[in-house]
């Protein structure tokens, strides 16, 4: 949220594309699985139980995660309520970029394979990158 709100309020940005993409190893585990690795990593060392407090907010399925994650966005107060946004995955074996979910008639303003397109805020699944 933070470089959102730093996007759209002193740059402008009024459309978020977010990114998601085929093969994400957070589709490879859940949050218990994780813990319990890390513990048994080391059953002797108490600290280790840190991990009981990290919620790694994995997902089990990549559409409902896109989908998900445009709907956060359309819903929170600290997103302009005019602002455009659209999920995308991108496809890892065939570098291919598709529509999965877009917020219900509005029109997707730029182009996922131009990322010279200004007042966009690109999301990644792990990772954002402001253009």
């Amino acid at each position: 949220m933070r470089s959102i709100l730093i996007s759209q309020r002193l740059l402008g940005t009024r459309e978020i594309a977010v990114f998601h993409h085929t093969d994400c190893g957070m589709l490879t585990f859940t949050t218990p699985q994780l813990r319990k690795l890390v513990k048994d990593s080391d059953p002797s060392d108490p600290s280790l139980s840190a991990v009981d407090e990290i919620d790694f907010l994995e997902f089990p399925e990549l559409e409902q995660s896109v989908k998900d994650d445009v709907e956060y966005l359309k819903t929170n107060p600290l997103v302009l309520k005019e602002t455009v946004v659209t999920g995308w995955i991108y496809d890892v074996t065939t570098g291919k970029v598709r529509i999965s979910h877009t917020s219900p008639a509005l029109p997707v303003l730029t182009d996922p394979n131009n990322a010279d397109s200004p007042s966009s805020l690109i999301v990644k699944c792990c990772c954002m990158i402001l253009s």
